[in-house]
């Protein structure tokens, strides 16, 4: 920490948005100023204090010089003004985690004689000074210090050409991709839509129908021709679709209907790599032993503290993983195909986290191939992937840091949110409130009007029924007395028939039978006159209610059709159907109260009777009753569960708020932080965080520039990889636009990978090389081993050959015997990469085309691979008429280049080159045949011409040809074109009516 003096006051100016994002985030965060008066305040109680807390952070490209002052709270971002005379605050933002990192490291003490803020430029003081020499000075001083704490040596000679080399790279690099993109034919497309894809954050996808073949890929940047402001990344290609996420939304009329897109270079790829080169030369690499193992190839001794994987592995993975956990400075293991290189990552990073506590960053140049490592690592380590959703590949989703976010913000708030859930429909409860005690009040009206309708139709019924009454009251006493008796006259017939039954069970007694025979006799007289006197008794009763029906009959009658009660029931019935029509009404509004208060109250049921179980029929008095003990409960209750929303609204309101903290917390609490090369220091979540090591996954590929960025950022680092994979340029490219190149070591940066020149460079201390491979058929890893790796590797677990098609794992389709018409090569309609001219061939076209149409109806997955573009846009044009798949086709034909790092079981790969010249172009990179080779898992199908192939113009290329041609003959299989182009006509009839999948 160093504390500045400054010697005359400093003035700040507002910039054009700040007050209204100020008062939102006021809004939103109790702790953040209103106004620029409260920033001001705050600025002057630190400056009175022991000084401002302020940091300099290095200037990105296209932005003007600026530094961060820190308050307990927030930071204010400030950037010098035009004159260099005030600073201007362009934002203010809550402090996160890695904001208390930056300033625990090491950061300024500023104090001035004052602090004052103008409304706009113009009222800046006359005379004003800014200081930021003075502040930029004691800044690198600082940085000094902390390098030298670190143990960061001052910069050699030979360091420092070689970064001065490497910032020439990066601007030529820069200016050759610009030139070469607008060079690149535009996409025209035509159709817009706007897609059903999920938003997140400020950015808008649309998906747009394109108008014939394109060039646009999977993770190319973008920009309108008609509106090269509106820029974005290419994030699927489907068919003749292609999906577009752009970088801040665009409104639909802002997108011509019909248009066309065309590449644009990524500007944070070159950002990036320039922060990285001054990092080291500012000696703020997290690596401090970095630029002396790179540059001067010097190494630190590895400790040979062991290790234990929790898989199995084999001797050269656990010699990498051991390595890979004890280095200090930098690791290079070396992977071809098939040998495991992801599984041991995992392995390492795993035991990284566990065994030696450390924090580790898995990196690599696409988003595809750091998903493909996440895919394996296991579920004891927290792993978080940063990058944009649209880029990042199924694999690697449910590790995004936005997804995290959310579980984590969930877990936290999981209380309040399922406590503030059920008063999300407080507001429209309150509503139905007010009707459902407007409805109660009209439903205890209509209540009231059918009691006293009731009454009038009771009084009018009686005085109908009164001539009738008392012959009906009459006949209703002589029934009474007849039940009586005919009652007691039954009773007394069955105690007879009792006694009866039990002396005849008595009566075959030898002593006095004859006496309990007589009293049977006696019994059975009196039990017949009862029951004739009982049918008597029962006639007259019948009678007796015949003239009592016959009464009442008449009585009803009269009743029915007198004036009075006719009239007083029709008002009677208009009372209840007006009353059961409000009932319905407030049953209504219940069931609105009862859904919008549902986990809160639980109002009554409405009332039922055993006469009446229809809710609808409900009496209306007990209706009334039971509204209205509801409306006594919500009005009594309702205030409490105002003050309970608002008070979890607040709660939740705070979790919400505090993304950026929880996103720090993440960060800072992870195991395993997962990013391509260039998104470990573009992502502002990232920025502050240190590693403890750095994974580079397919390091074979990726030049030294990118995998600087992230080897920076951890104190030690690992390189995996192939080194006869592609480099990030090829030597053909390199020599098509890199002539002009002042410096040739440049040349040779851009045609190696960081993992190739580092091979001939570092120790075989500092190198493992992985060698048993179980992934190809053993003839063609054989193959594979003697052209590109010394014979050094070795197949394991060899699978028996089991293709329908092909007799053998390695079989080529000579075309050669065909005519040259038919078999030579035509110049492509579509331009290669860095616009460079390309190819295309029929004959081969066809044969890929079928046999990918073949295998798309066998078990397992296939891919066609081809070194040109315009043959890989003839091939696909062909498949679509063969399956009707259109995703298939997008994500199983490629490029060479498109493939690095993937798998198939069946790989059909064309050479497409066939001349009487035996010009090859670029297939001379020989690393070409090595990477569409290797992709196979069970089969690999070529097709090419040997009399151009073994006739190449190139002699590597034609030696490697003759071997392959050799090998073939010996272990494999060669076919002529039209033998398999019978047999596949032959497949093609007999499928026929299975029609096409």
């Amino acid at each position: 920490m160093r504390t500045l003096m400054l010697p005359r006051p400093i003035v700040l100016v507002p910039g054009k948005n700040l007050p209204g994002k100020l008062r939102t985030a006021a809004r939103d965060d109790p702790r953040m100023p209103g106004d620029v008066g409260q920033v001001l305040r705050k600025l002057v109680e630190l400056n009175n204090g022991s000084g401002i807390p302020a940091t300099v952070p290095p200037p990105k490209q296209g932005q003007d010089w600026g530094w961060f002052a820190y308050t307990p709270d927030y930071k204010i971002r400030l950037f010098l003004t035009r004159d260099r005379d005030a600073y201007m605050i362009a934002f203010v933002a809550s402090l996160r985690h890695d904001d208390h990192q930056r300033l625990a490291e090491g950061c300024l003490k500023l104090r001035a004689p004052g602090w004052t803020a103008v409304p706009s430029p113009p009222q800046i003081p006359y005379g004003s000074v800014a200081y930021s020499r003075e502040i930029a000075d004691a800044w690198k001083q600082l940085e000094a210090e902390r390098a030298a704490a670190r143990g960061s040596a001052p910069l050699t000679s030979h360091q420092t050409a070689f970064l001065d080399m490497l910032d020439e790279m990066i601007d030529a690099t820069e200016t050759i991709s610009r030139n070469q993109t607008e060079k690149s034919s535009a996409a025209l497309y035509r159709a817009k839509h706007s897609t059903g894809e999920q938003r997140f954050g400020l950015h808008s996808v649309y998906r747009f129908d394109m108008a014939g073949e394109h060039e646009l890929g999977e993770g190319k940047y973008v920009h309108h021709v008609e509106r090269p402001d509106i820029k974005g990344q290419v994030t699927r290609v489907s068919g003749g679709t292609v999906t577009v996420k752009f970088d801040v939304p665009i409104d639909w009329d802002a997108l011509p209907q019909v248009g066309e897109l065309r590449e644009t270079p990524n500007a944070t790829v070159f950002r990036t790599q320039r922060e990285s080169v001054e990092l080291l030369r500012a000696g703020r690499s997290e690596n401090p032993h970095l630029l002396r193992t790179v540059v001067d190839h010097r190494v630190r001794p590895i400790p040979g503290r062991s290790f234990t994987p929790n898989e199995p592995l084999d001797a050269e993975q656990r010699l990498a993983f051991a390595k890979a956990l004890n280095v200090e400075d930098l690791l290079l293991v070396h992977g071809p195909p098939g040998t495991g290189k992801t599984r041991t990552i995992s392995q390492t990073a795993r035991s990284a986290v566990h065994d030696l506590g450390q924090k580790v960053l898995i990196a690599s140049h696409s988003n595809r191939a750091v998903d493909n490592v996440l895919a394996t690592l296991p579920n004891d380590v927290e792993v978080i992937r940063v990058g944009y959703r649209e880029a990042v590949t199924p694999e690697g989703r449910a590790y995004l840091l936005e997804n995290r976010e959310a579980e984590l913000r969930e877990r936290v708030r999981v209380a309040a949110a399922m406590k503030l859930e059920p008063y999300g429909h407080l507001a429209t409860a309150e509503a139905w409130v007010s009707e459902f005690n407007a409805r109660t009040d009209r439903l205890s009206a209509a209540a009231g009007l059918v009691a006293n309708a009731d009454k009038a139709v009771a009084v009018r019924t009686a005085a109908a029924a009164a001539p009738f009454q008392p012959q009906i009251e009459e006949f209703e006493r002589e029934i009474a007395s007849a039940s009586g008796r005919l009652a007691r006259v039954r009773a007394r017939q069955k105690r007879t028939a009792t006694w009866k039954s039990g002396v005849e069970a008595r009566a075959g007694n030898p002593f006095i039978g004859w006496m309990l025979r007589f009293v049977v006799a006696v019994l059975a007289r009196m039990e017949s006159s009862a029951e004739d006197r009982g049918d008597r008794i029962d006639i007259e009763l019948h009678e007796l209610e015949t003239l009592h029906a016959e009464a009442a009959a008449a009585r009803d009658q009269a009743v029915a059709t007198d004036a009075g009660v006719i009239e007083a029931r029709q008002r009677r019935a208009a009372c209840e159907r007006e009353g059961q029509g409000d009932w319905h009404e407030v049953r209504k509004a219940a069931d609105a109260l009862r859904t919008a208060l549902r986990g809160l109250i639980a109002l009554d049921h409405p009332p039922r009777s055993p006469e009446q179980p229809a809710v609808e029929d409900t009496d209306l008095r007990a209706a009334a009753a039971w509204a209205g003990t509801q409306r006594e409960r919500l009005q009594r209750e309702f205030p409490l569960l105002r003050g309970r929303r608002d008070l979890l609204t607040r709660w939740h309101a705070a979790v919400d708020s505090a993304k950026d903290q929880l996103n720090g917390e993440l960060i800072r609490y992870a195991d395993i932080i997962a990013a391509t090369c260039t998104g470990s220091a573009s992502r502002p979540e990232l920025s502050g965080v240190e590693f403890d090591l750095a994974v580079i996954d397919e390091a074979g590929q990726i030049g030294v520039t990118d995998v600087l960025v992230p080897l920076t950022r951890a104190r030690r680092g690992v390189l995996v990889g192939d080194h006869q994979q592609l480099p990030p340029f090829l030597d053909t490219e390199v020599d098509a636009w890199g002539a002009g190149l002042r410096n040739p070591q440049i040349r040779t940066l851009l045609s190696k990978s960081a993992l190739e020149i580092l091979t001939g460079a570092l120790p075989p201390s500092n190198q493992v090389s992985l060698i048993r491979q179980r992934r190809m058929p053993e003839v063609l890893a054989d193959f594979i081993s003697r052209s590109f790796y010394q014979s050094r590797l070795q197949t394991e677990h060899a699978r028996p050959h089991r293709d329908p098609l092909m007799q053998t794992p390695m079989t080529l389709i000579d075309t050669s015997g065909l005519p040259p018409h038919r078999r030579f090569e035509q110049p492509g309609k579509v331009r290669e990469r860095w616009a460079a001219s390309g190819s295309a061939n029929d004959a081969e076209a066809e044969m890929l085309a079928g046999l990918a149409a073949y295998y798309h109806d066998q078990p397992g997955d296939w891919c066609v691979i081809v070194p040109y573009r315009a043959q890989l846009q003839l091939i696909r044009a062909k498949l679509r008429r063969l399956i009707s798949d259109p995703e298939a086709i997008e994500r199983d034909t490629g490029t060479v280049d498109a493939f690095q790092g993937g798998e198939r079981e069946v790989v059909l790969y064309g050479f497409t080159r066939s001349n009487k010249a035996g010009r090859v172009g670029f297939l001379r990179e020989l690393r070409r045949v090595n990477v569409a080779f290797t992709r196979a898992r069970s089969q690999l199908i070529i097709t090419g011409d040997l009399s151009t192939l073994s006739r190449s113009t190139d002699q590597g290329f034609r030696d490697l040809m003759e071997d392959m041609q050799l090998h073939l003959n010996s272990r494999g299989d060669i076919r002529p074109y039209k033998e398999i182009e019978a047999l596949l006509k032959d497949l093609r009839g007999e499928g026929g009516a299975r029609g096409r999948r």
